[in-house]
């Protein structure tokens, strides 16, 4: 991941996290769309959210097996590790709504493509202004 403006640098050799992780205050972006593709070099994945608001992120490696928030049940995703990105506040429904219309009703299992090390981009879950995704991989 390239270091910018809103990046605080290493956390751990593997994982990364944006200026102002876990602060409150601030409006929960809500998710529209889960995209990925394969470039030359790289596979890149991305979450779309809604309007301006872009949530908070933090990004690196987790010890298999990944758990859902709230319940802890395990995910299954498929690879020898797993890249887990945590958006906050995020969320793929409108809590502000009466009826609780979800913003992203795509699939919850994206196979990655081309050539590269990750495998499945996996729905972990969005729990409490939390929201997870994940991908498997192979060195």
């Amino acid at each position: 991941m390239p270091e910018g403006p809103d990046v605080v640098g290493e956390l751990s050799a593997r994982t990364r996290q944006s200026a102002g992780f876990l602060t409150a205050g601030q409006p929960t972006a809500l998710l529209v769309a889960v995209r990925q593709a394969s470039q030359p070099g790289f596979q890149r994945v991305v979450l779309e959210f809604a309007g301006d608001t872009a949530p908070q992120y933090r990004i690196g490696f987790e010890t298999p097996p990944v758990r859902q928030p709230g319940s802890g049940f395990p995910v299954d995703i498929p690879g020898s590790a797993v890249l887990q990105i945590h958006a906050e506040p995020a969320s793929q429904v409108d809590m502000s709504q009466q009826d609780f219309p979800p913003t992203y009703d795509g699939p919850l299992q994206i196979p990655m493509q081309g050539p590269g090390p990750a495998t499945d981009l996996v729905f972990v879950g969005d729990f409490e202004g939390n929201l997870y995704w994940a991908s498997g991989t192979h060195p």
